[in-house]
């Protein structure tokens, strides 16, 4: 190296985002719920949808696609565990603390989470609440394009592990949506796993036995295609994918997001468990008293 020539210090070469900023959503998105039930749409959801969506590409992503890529052109097979279409990237949930709070207050105004848990939006609770919201969530960015690569049945209607799911999408995709479904069995619809749960128990096995058979991933890949409906599951409800729009669901509802092709598509995952019940929400429910919300968060 000359004289002349200047070494770039490290911090040169970090990207420091304000998080915080970008990861806020709007104040005044109450009033623009649409309640569908088993679903919710909020439109307009992030204060900053343009900068969010850069913050979040500087996010480094996982290497599976490179390997699946690999893997399908030489042997037709992702033996390597679950490979989900698109590219996918484990987003540190701290990072968007102010985006998981507004959608935890998005679901209690929905009521997919009980009354009492307005409690976590006032005073000293809410800084402890906020402090421990992220353990309890996930924040997974996912890109979608032509050509990927995933495992055979991975693209079938799934539901998750979390208790409330939702998907924020930071563009506009008229070839893409997002769909619920309803599972058939012997002439009956069951719209979640739980519906599912209340069967009898041999039922439960019959199904489960067919769901691990026929709706589970493979090691077999192949490219990415839109699911189209089978005769066991039946597309219920359709989304149209909008920029800045967060679609809620309830974790254990069938679905899934029909990519159309064309131009790619970015998609942040979420997912949330409640968070254990503070000492004042265990009083309440012991005392049998009724909260008052004195509008501390607006």
């Amino acid at each position: 190296m000359s004289d002349f020539e200047m070494k770039s210090s490290l911090r040169e070469r970090i990207n420091e985002v304000n998080w915080e900023k970008v990861s806020s959503p709007n104040h005044d998105v109450d009033d623009g719920i649409d309640d569908y039930g088993d679903y919710a749409v909020i439109d307009n959801f992030m204060q900053f949808p343009e900068e969010l969506l850069d913050a979040l590409l500087s996010v480094p992503g996982d290497y599976l696609e490179k390997v699946a890529e690999a893997s399908h052109s030489e042997v037709g097979k992702f033996p390597f565990g679950l490979k989900e279409p698109g590219v996918n990237q484990l987003i540190p949930q701290p990072y968007l603390t102010p985006l998981l709070f507004g959608m935890y207050k998005a679901l209690v105004d929905t009521e997919f989470v009980p009354a009492d848990s307005m409690v976590n939006m006032e005073g000293e609770q809410m800084k402890k609440f906020i402090s421990q919201l992220p353990e309890y969530s996930s924040t997974v960015g996912n890109l979608m394009f032509d050509g990927t690569i995933c495992n055979v049945g991975s693209d079938i209607p799934s539901f998750t592990q979390w208790e409330h799911g939702g998907m924020l999408f930071l563009e506009d995709h008229p070839n893409s949506e997002f769909n619920l479904y309803n599972f058939e069995w012997k002439g009956k619809y069951y719209s979640n796993a739980e519906d599912i749960m209340t069967e009898d128990p041999q039922v439960v096995q019959d199904i489960a036995e067919w769901l691990n058979d026929n709706a589970t991933a493979k090691e077999e890949s192949k490219v990415y295609e839109a699911f189209k409906e089978s005769e066991h599951f039946i597309k219920t409800r359709t989304v149209e994918v909008k920029k800045n729009r967060l679609i809620l669901f309830k974790g254990h509802t069938f679905r899934c997001l029909n990519y159309g092709g064309g131009d790619d598509l970015y998609s942040l995952i979420l997912g949330m468990n409640p968070v254990p019940k503070s000492e004042k929400q265990q009083g309440n429910e012991l005392e049998n008293n009724e909260f008052q919300n004195d509008d501390v968060y607006s």
